[in-house]
């Protein structure tokens, strides 16, 4: 039996000409909301195996970073860690949440890591609640 997820669209945000795509279950952006960042050369469904039972506890957003999955890969766009870290705020801005954790893997850590580091040069409109890091990269 085949456990791999079947890839399928899920909602867009348009940030600048870049269609982000994400999937959330948030239902008031004041709560404290996960924000799962894959790794380099994945996409939001290599969360599959946790994502249920996160949604579960908690609300939580997956995105495609660009260039991954269902979202934007423009031909001559930057793709380092700290332009989809300026993304990911963004994003972030852009839903309007209020209070993240933001849960990075491999590359997708490093991303996490300049969001965090970098949201006040950013102009954030949100607080970061925490960061966890898995086999981060970056």
């Amino acid at each position: 039996m085949n456990n791999l997820p079947v890839l399928t669209p899920g909602q867009t945000a348009d940030l600048d000409g870049v269609a982000v795509n994400y999937t959330s279950n948030v239902k008031d952006p004041e709560d404290v909301t996960l924000i799962l960042i894959h790794g380099f050369g994945a996409s939001l469904e290599s969360w599959h195996g946790v994502h249920p039972a996160l949604s579960a506890q908690f609300p939580v957003v997956r995105l495609d970073l660009k260039g991954h999955g269902f979202s934007s890969k423009p031909k001559h766009d930057k793709y380092s860690l700290d332009e989809q870290a300026r993304l990911v705020t963004a994003f972030i801005n852009k839903l309007g949440l209020k209070r993240v954790v933001l849960v990075g893997h491999s590359f997708g850590g490093g991303v996490a890591l300049l969001t965090f580091l970098q949201r006040q040069d950013r102009r954030a409109s949100f607080d970061i609640a925490g960061l966890i890091l898995i086999g981060s990269a970056g």
